[in-house]
């Protein structure tokens, strides 16, 4: 096994491969990436990114999701460079895979070994969960790769401690945790990986120095966000499902949290494909010298601390724990399962684990990138209005947490152009997330309209059918969608 110095040495020649497959990746996850329609979560960041920066702050330091402020705030500059779009909302996603590609195969050929390295970037991109979280316009991919560059920077501060890599550590820490507090949990699992290793316990106090000065700046968003924990009352409190969220949806099932007719056989086959690698690589690891066995710690710690941390708080104070939180650990069961895969003795044995990872990806690829795999129909609802309404047709869209009229107009401009929602008030309330709507008692429907279409999640709740045959109107036409009904009605 070469030294770390000899792959140093070797270092130059593999940039410029892990740049390669890093571009590899954005291309790959580019594809289709505006086709699914936009979800709940997608139309939250939308709602927020796309207002000024007080606007932002007003919102986020009074009322809700003050952990993404960061992540709101960057949006916001990416919007104003290049609009708004589902195209626009989902690419930072898929570069930040790419990024994290780049950077879990440095680690892997500096660490380990140059193939070890490549196919780690190779299972990174065929995990589900990444090829997901690659096409939604939220946070996880742009965790996965700042949690894999901090352990690159860790791993070579612990190899030779100047003082700028520890400043980049702090760095990193800052802006990881900034972006999404829950990145501490990998923060205390290195921690945990720098006490255990016994040749980086004398690196214990620059790192912890590093940690704290990187956590410091994130203080504020932890209270805020701690003021702010009803918003993720919906939790479900943990029950027997852990087991198979934490070893089956957390990273190996991609489109099952959001569209129960993804073929679960494909999640647990691969399941049981990464996780058995997993444990051949740490056992290979162990057997190796101390710097692959750091490598096995580093990522043992970053896969296993976290989950556990989360489920443990879950389980003791209040319900956190969510799958998609988790998926920063991502590089770390990429890593360990090419570490299984490279200590295969026969090359074309390891060939064809490796193909065999990549197969049973397609399908959560393309499910990911095509049709309503996202568990919303927007842009059909968008489709029936551009072929069916006519100009000056009003549309209101049924009370949801998340369906909100404004997503509608604002993404899919030319499909609603020529339409006006008349319940909308007020396109945002200045310290709320939507905008000021009417209700149905209070509506006033101009003598103008005459056609409206009424939106509905699913079968729709019927709140507005009094009110519209008090004004007159009766359903003409229904069109049912695979998770919204459109409703006619004319006068």
């Amino acid at each position: 096994m070469a030294s770390v110095s000899d792959k140093r040495a070797a270092a130059p020649r593999t940039w410029p491969w892990a740049v390669a497959l890093g571009l590899v990746a954005v291309v790959v996850n580019s594809w289709n990436i505006g086709g699914p329609s936009l979800m709940g979560d997608e139309a939250v960041t939308v709602s927020l990114a796309d207002r000024s920066p007080g606007a932002i702050w007003a919102v986020v330091s009074t009322s809700m999701d003050a952990v993404h402020a960061a992540y709101y705030a960057a949006m916001h500059l990416w919007f104003s460079a290049f609009g708004v779009s589902a195209v626009t909302l989902r690419l930072p996603s898929a570069i930040a895979l790419g990024v994290a590609v780049c950077g879990i195969v440095l680690i892997g050929a500096r660490y380990a070994s140059r193939a070890t390295g490549f196919v780690a970037g190779i299972l990174l991109m065929a995990m589900p969960a990444a090829l997901l979280v690659a096409t939604v316009g939220r946070s996880y991919a742009i965790q996965i790769a700042l949690t894999t560059w901090l352990a690159f920077m860790l791993l070579l501060a612990l190899e030779r401690g100047r003082v700028w890599r520890w400043v980049v550590v702090g760095a990193l820490v800052s802006v990881s945790v900034v972006v999404f507090l829950f990145t501490a949990l990998v923060v205390a699992a290195f921690a945990a990986a720098v006490v255990l290793h016994r040749p980086w316990r004398t690196r214990i106090v620059p790192f912890g120095l590093a940690s704290v000065a990187g956590v410091l700046p994130a203080i504020l968003v932890a209270l805020l966000g701690y003021q702010q924990r009803s918003q993720v009352s919906w939790i479900e409190p943990i029950d027997f499902g852990i087991f198979e969220d934490v070893l089956v949806r957390q990273w190996f099932s991609g489109v099952m949290y959001v569209d129960s007719s993804y073929p679960s056989w494909i999640a647990y086959a691969t399941t049981a494909l990464f996780l058995g690698l997993v444990v051949v690589g740490v056992i290979h690891a162990v057997r190796e010298g101390a710097v692959m066995r750091g490598l096995a710690v580093l990522c043992t710690a970053w896969m296993v601390i976290p989950p556990v941390l989360l489920v443990g708080v879950s389980l003791i104070a209040e319900p956190l724990y969510s799958p998609q939180y988790l998926t920063m650990c991502a590089p770390a069961v990429a890593l360990l399962a090419a570490l299984g895969i490279s200590s295969i003795g026969r090359r074309w044995i390891a060939l064809t684990l490796v193909a065999v990872l990549v197969a049973t990806a397609v399908l959560p690829y393309v499910h990911a990138r095509t049709g309503n795999s996202h568990g919303a129909d927007w842009n059909e609802v968008a489709n029936v209005l551009r072929q069916e309404a006519a100009n000056g047709d009003a549309v209101i869209v049924e009370s949801d947490p998340w369906d909100q009229p404004h997503i509608l107009f604002d993404l899919y401009p030319d499909e609603t152009d020529g339409l006006r929602d008349i319940t909308l008030t007020g396109r945002y309330n200045p310290v709320a997330l939507w905008g000021d709507r009417s209700t149905p008692e209070d509506l006033k429907i101009g003598a103008d309209v005459r056609r409206i279409w009424v939106v509905s999640r699913g079968q729709g709740t019927g709140e507005w059918e009094a009110t519209l045959e008090a004004g007159g109107f009766s359903a003409v036409r229904t069109v049912d969608l695979p998770f919204s009904t459109l409703t006619l009605y004319a006068r």
